[in-house]
């Protein structure tokens, strides 16, 4: 019975592993959230046009854990374009959709040192951003949870079998 609760505590330092891997290791360097922030304090703020609407296919999870499908769906994602230095820069915004209409006037977050960093100054995006930081620590919360559960549980196996080395050396 020893050996379960060490395969236990080996198991949760692994998913422990696992869940700081999935909250840092994936992306790029910085989050979503940093990036906007940055953008924020040393961007540039300039006037845009949403010129055209993309179609973007999405997938959504529905059901509990009994019930659990996934169902497709289609949201329309604005294509704007802004200028800066004189030169015309266009994107899309992944993070706002489904709320504007070509023609409409908006206010774009770009780096002037590098124009393809831009991003919609909306609500929507920065809920988006705040999302993502919270799916982070999220994870990074539950691997502390596991890693510190297994590392209590190890040294409890090792401290028990010290114990019983001990009164077999005595005895």
């Amino acid at each position: 019975m020893p050996e379960s609760s060490l395969v236990r505590s080996i198991v949760g330092l692994l998913f422990a592993g696992l869940l700081f891997y999935a909250a840092f290791a994936f992306g790029p360097d910085e989050s979503k959230a940093d990036r906007l922030e940055s953008l924020r304090s040393s961007g540039e703020q300039r006037p845009g046009t949403v010129t055209a609407l993309r179609e973007v296919e999405r997938t959504r999870r529905t059901g509990g854990r009994r019930s659990r499908r996934s169902e497709e769906y289609t949201v329309t994602c604005p294509e704007v374009t802004f200028r800066l230095r004189g030169t015309k820069h266009t994107f899309v915004e992944y993070d706002d959709c489904d709320r504007l209409a070509v023609g409409d006037e908006v206010t774009v977050l770009v780096d002037p040192e590098s124009p393809y960093e831009a991003r919609l100054d909306s609500a929507e995006v920065d809920d988006a951003a705040d999302s993502s930081r919270r799916t982070t620590w999220i994870l990074a919360g539950g691997g502390v949870l596991f890693a510190v559960g297994s590392l209590i549980g190890l040294a409890l196996r090792i401290s028990r079998f010290r114990a019983r080395r001990a009164g077999q050396a005595v005895g």
